[in-house]
């Protein structure tokens, strides 16, 4: 995966096509937080359509730290390092463009929208 255009590492990602079979839905998008569909090679050298987090605004690292307290501030949000996430109101949350890219929560804010 990338974050704002640099490698970051490799982790999973939902098979697109996979997804659609198991919920039985042939046009489904791919479900919330994970709205980015590329196409790419997994490890194991299969080429398909995955769904992604938005990899211009956020690593895996600050999804899964989302709502989680940090008492550091902003280091406690997200990979170790980089400006993936941030503290706000003392939970960790992450940018966002669209509700969608938070789950069940709202992406609000100013000029810069995070997940609420």
């Amino acid at each position: 995966m990338t974050f704002r255009g640099a490698p970051h590492g490799t982790y999973c990602a939902l098979d697109l096509l996979s997804y659609r079979a198991a919920t039985g839905m042939p046009v489904a998008p791919c479900p919330n937080r994970m709205v980015a569909m590329q196409e790419a090679m997994s490890t194991g050298g299969v080429r398909g359509t995955y769904c992604f987090i938005e990899q211009s605004l956020t690593t895996c690292e600050a999804v899964l730290d989302f709502r989680n307290t940090c008492p550091s501030g902003n280091d406690d949000c997200g990979a170790e390092a980089l400006d993936d996430g941030v503290c706000q109101a003392g939970t960790c949350t992450y940018e966002c463009t669209g509700n969608r890219e938070c789950g069940t929560e709202n992406c609000a804010g100013g000029a810069t929208t995070y997940c609420q």
